[in-house]
């Protein structure tokens, strides 16, 4: 029964108590859902920076051989006796001045792989000699699935065809396309890079042109 007419009698009360409680845990489970959501959102943007970094890098690299065989070539005509890139579908090799940032004076041969972490996934890491002694590294994804590097193969008009390993003269070599599938979001990605943009046509299809950089 009511006690007076400002009273509230104990169920009025349990009510208030219990709706207050409802209220109470939507609100917490509206704010960890918008936390979560924010967490996954987070992932996702970093992922893709990190795909995107990938990417760049790998173009930075493959540009490297292009400007200094370009502007050597006149001097240099002779040809290296190691290839200025090579790899497998886990791994590519390129000498190269690398990415502008380094402020390297001279090429150096910079390896990215596939390294595994369990046994579906892995991190792409980038190794190249530090100037002071030894071997720098940096991760570039932390975590990834499906990796996978392919080279196409030059041929007089388009591509001859494309091989998960890569040894010969770069001069044959039209392109590499890197592929994988982000660990978290399950996102596949896949990039294919010219590997010699900034030379004339006839040079990539028809590499031993008269007036052509002569690369190994």
């Amino acid at each position: 029964m009511r006690q007076g007419s400002a009273g509230f009698t104990l169920l009025e009360v349990l009510i208030a108590l219990m709706i207050s409680a409802m209220a109470l845990a939507a609100l917490t489970h509206l704010v960890q859902d918008a936390a979560g959501l924010d967490a996954r959102l987070s992932v996702r943007a970093r992922s893709a920076d990190e795909t995107q970094a990938l990417f760049a890098l790998l173009e930075d690299l493959l540009l490297g051989p292009e400007r200094e065989m370009t502007l050597k070539a006149a001097a240099q005509p002779a040809a290296s006796p190691e290839s200025s890139v090579s790899g497998t579908d886990r791994a590519i090799r390129i000498v190269s001045r690398g990415p502008r940032i380094l402020g390297l004076m001279r090429p150096a041969p910079f390896r990215l792989a596939f390294e595994p972490t369990e046994a579906d996934r892995g991190r792409i890491v980038l190794r190249w000699p530090s100037p002071a002694g030894g071997t720098d590294r940096e991760t570039v994804m932390a975590d990834v699935r499906s990796f996978r590097i392919r080279y196409a193969e030059a041929a007089q008009i388009g591509i001859r065809s494309w091989h998960d390993h890569w040894s010969g003269s770069v001069a044959g070599l039209a392109m590499v396309e890197i592929s994988l599938v982000d660990a978290a979001t399950g996102h596949r990605q896949s990039r294919t890079i010219p590997v010699a943009s900034t030379l004339p046509q006839i040079c990539v299809l028809q590499p031993l042109t008269s007036g052509c950089p002569q690369w190994n």
